[in-house]
């Protein structure tokens, strides 16, 4: 009898089952393997995006003592230099400084290993970056290769950094601190000022906060960061300066200096003559007239109706600190003013401190030389005693005017205005004290 061609019998049924379970078995191997290269494939691109969070973070904090703008630029470029996943790690600058943003400026301490969202341009030293392979990412999620076959298409990760900058905050070496005025900072006619490398920082946001103006100025300076903008006029030759608008506001740094408080008047109430002064408060504030030549002990010096100077008078003041209560610093003397700051104290390195309720204008328009330095002091031989700077000048509240035609050398200037317009040579000596920062950066985290 004849059989069915299509009876296979046990063996032929055994075959069958092993060929479905071979396919199967093939499916699942190949799934894992599929699963190991995109897995491998995630794990490489992780690595990647580790070292494009290392790179910004360390170039953020090299630039988080001077501009916390430039430090989130600084993130950013170094960031978009690497790649992961085939595209550059793209971050998103976080200006608000949201904690669970791209770029976090913060304080990190050490002791504890913590870090703190912070924008405080004297504290905040570290910065943080989160790069992403997220859906919400500038770059998505990482496509996968082989997931579609389990319904997976893509994955999503993040890495981050920290790193830290030695030091402390840079300070500019004037510092306009108005934050809305045009003209807050301005050179004109044929003014000379002379920073040598260093830094003004004008606070204004208006498109023309800052002014240069006439062939004729004279204006050596490494930058100009500008929270607003400027504007040039009479073609001046300032092409060797950085003029950088849109910077990031700085706050004032001495914001916090105490103002002193007066005690029981001085006998003479008023510094006049050719005496020797204390230090102590003096109603009658500062008036010299012709070969008037008051030499003054070091100290603190609280001036109401003001500092005048006017003929040829000079004054000797070494350690010594002017708080102008009321009144107007109007400078108009033909002689030499010697001025030192205190060494030390609550006012180191501070020459005139104009109280913050007191608007009144300050002309320096002196002819002479206003300088510090001691000419007779024998522990420091070979100094120019010439170019030796006086204090810091700091009138929170009010526009400093230098016109004068003598050579002004001091170490520094903060004020809400600052012009600059006779041809005396105006020379910011030294700047400010301390550490910049941004040397020496690590990674913490």
């Amino acid at each position: 009898m004849r059989t069915s061609s299509l009876y296979r019998g046990p063996r032929g049924r055994a075959r069958g089952v092993t060929l479905v379970w071979a396919a199967i078995v093939m499916f699942v191997l190949v799934g894992f393997v599929a699963l190991a290269v995109d897995w491998g494939y995630a794990y490489y691109t992780t690595q990647k995006l580790q070292n494009a969070a290392d790179s910004a973070a360390l170039a953020g904090a090299q630039r988080v003592w001077f501009s916390h703008g430039e430090a989130r630029e600084r993130a950013k470029d170094f960031s978009s230099a690497n790649e992961a996943g085939g595209d550059a790690v793209l971050l998103d600058e976080n200006d608000s400084n949201d904690p669970a943003g791209d770029i976090v400026i913060g304080i990190y301490d050490e002791g504890t290993r913590a870090f703190t969202p912070s924008t405080d341009k004297m504290k905040a030293n570290a910065v943080m970056v989160n790069a992403k392979r997220t859906a919400s990412s500038p770059n998505g999620a990482l496509p996968l290769v082989w997931g579609g076959i389990f319904g997976i298409d893509s994955t999503q990760f993040s890495r981050w950094a920290i790193a830290v900058a030695d030091g402390g905050p840079r300070y500019a070496d004037i510092i306009a601190l108005n934050d809305h005025d045009k003209e807050s900072f301005k050179v004109y006619g044929n003014g000379y000022l002379n920073l040598g490398d260093g830094t003004v920082q004008v606070n204004s946001d208006h498109n023309a906060g800052s002014i240069f103006q006439g062939t004729q100025i004279t204006f050596i300076a490494g930058e100009v960061d500008m929270v607003g903008d400027y504007d040039e006029r009479g073609n001046p030759k300032i092409d060797h300066v950085d003029l950088n608008p849109g910077e990031d506001y700085v706050a004032d740094p001495l914001a916090s200096l105490p103002e002193p408080t007066p005690g029981d008047p001085m006998t003479p109430s008023a510094i006049t003559g050719t005496a020797e002064y204390h230090p102590g408060y003096y109603p009658g504030g500062l008036n010299l007239n012709n070969d008037e030549a008051p030499f003054l002990h070091p100290g603190v010096y609280i001036l109401d109706n003001g500092f005048h100077t006017n003929g040829h008078c000079s004054l000797t003041a070494y350690g010594v600190m002017f708080f102008i209560r009321t009144g107007e610093v109007d400078h108009n003397g033909t002689g030499d003013m010697r001025l030192t700051p205190p060494s030390g104290g609550v006012y180191k390195n501070i020459q005139f401190f104009q109280a913050r309720d007191n608007l009144n204008e300050a002309h320096f328009n002196g002819t002479g030389l206003f300088s510090g330095g001691e000419s007779d002091d024998p522990t420091t031989p070979g100094i120019d005693e010439s170019t030796a700077g006086a204090g810091t000048l700091y009138f929170p509240k009010a526009t400093v005017h230098l016109n004068g035609t003598g050579d002004m050398y001091f170490n520094g200037l903060i004020a809400d205005k600052v012009w600059v317009g006779g041809d005396g040579r105006k020379t910011v000596t030294s700047g400010w004290d301390g550490d910049d920062g941004g040397d020496k950066v690590w990674l913490v985290e």
